[in-house]
């Protein structure tokens, strides 16, 4: 199935991306090409370049591009994601949320996700709706370490200091070596 294949081209893409694979990306968007020619649609071919122009370090062109991936993959999670996170760069904080808040089913629940939303609310001044979110995905074992540390610093904000001390040691412990947790 060819729309499968597709998603899974552009997870695979995210996962490659977040690893700093420029190699991967660059057979991802020879494939989407490829893919592109019999469907007509460009919208993988616009997320795997919106990618690479970010590890690039190109950025004149990161919002067209995923701008015009999510007008043609409007269901995929990751396109959102990445979509909000420029929407957030740009100070849309509102859009942001919108185009988190349009994620369904399990994918609403992937962390990246969640911590998009949580960024957006607490950036909107709904900390305790951040924290709500950051916590009930915390209960369930998921956790990065951007989510503890929007939750540390959501939780000292909102007068939760015990939370905020013991996700403070939290991210001492899982992450000693990295001198922006303390």
């Amino acid at each position: 199935n060819d729309a499968l294949r597709q998603e899974a081209r552009v997870y695979l893409g995210y996962l490659a991306f977040r690893e700093g694979d420029t190699s991967t990306l660059r057979a991802l968007e020879e494939a989407a090409k490829a893919n592109q020619s019999r469907s007509g649609r460009w919208g993988e071919t616009h997320f795997h370049r919106a990618l690479l122009a970010i590890l690039d370090q190109t950025p004149d062109k990161v919002f067209d591009y995923l701008r015009a991936a999510k007008q043609d993959l409007p269901d995929n999670a990751a396109v959102r994601v990445l979509f909000a996170s420029q929407l957030r760069q740009r100070g849309d904080q509102r859009g942001a949320l919108e185009t988190l808040e349009n994620v369904k089913g399990l994918m609403s629940h992937w962390a990246p996700c969640v911590l998009g939303k949580a960024v957006a609310l607490h950036a909107l001044g709904e900390s305790k709706q951040s924290l709500n979110l950051l916590s009930r995905m915390h209960q369930r074992g998921i956790y990065t370490k951007e989510s503890l540390q929007l939750f540390r610093d959501t939780a000292y904000t909102t007068e939760h200091a015990t939370e905020g001390e013991l996700v403070q040691t939290l991210l001492e412990t899982q992450f000693p070596d990295q001198a922006d947790v303390r």
